[in-house]
């Protein structure tokens, strides 16, 4: 049988007292994150609600209507424009921004080539088109810009 003698079991006790401090306080550290994860997550779930308002009456209208009227086929690129400064709105209060691209010098850590296209005026690698737009959050690159380039016959 293993004796403790009074001063270890006295160490031993404060060092459970201790950890059940540090557990209470990991715990509650715990619940704060989550109550922030969860404001975030809310504020971030309305703003996408507001973008599928604003998407509705389109749907609503074009199914309604198997004639479109001229004059809401001519009111859908700015429709569709607002929508997305909106769905950007939201990625740039979260810290993500476009890539912005320099078409003289390929930046090969920000874009993916996709491919090519034959261009006697062009200097060979220039970017003739962006396919998919880049993004970053902070300073990482979370999309790189899908671009098409040129390339002499």
């Amino acid at each position: 049988m293993f004796h403790l003698s009074e001063s270890q079991r006295q160490d031993t006790v404060n060092a459970l007292g201790q950890l059940l401090n540090q557990k209470v306080a990991a715990q509650q550290t715990l619940q704060e994150y989550q109550a922030q994860s969860n404001e975030f997550n809310e504020k971030l779930y309305l703003e996408i609600l507001d973008v599928l308002d604003a998407i509705e009456p389109l749907i609503t209208y074009m199914s309604d209507n198997a004639e479109l009227n001229p004059k809401f086929i001519k009111r859908l690129p700015k429709s569709f424009s607002n929508i997305q400064q909106k769905l950007l709105s939201i990625l740039e209060r979260r810290n993500i921004s476009a890539i912005e691209s320099d078409a003289s010098e390929l930046d090969f850590n920000v874009t993916r080539v996709v491919g090519h296209e034959v261009h006697d005026e062009l200097n060979e690698m220039t970017v003739v088109k962006i396919v998919r737009q880049g993004f970053c959050w902070d300073k990482k690159v979370l999309r790189p810009t899908e671009v098409i380039i040129s390339k002499k016959p």
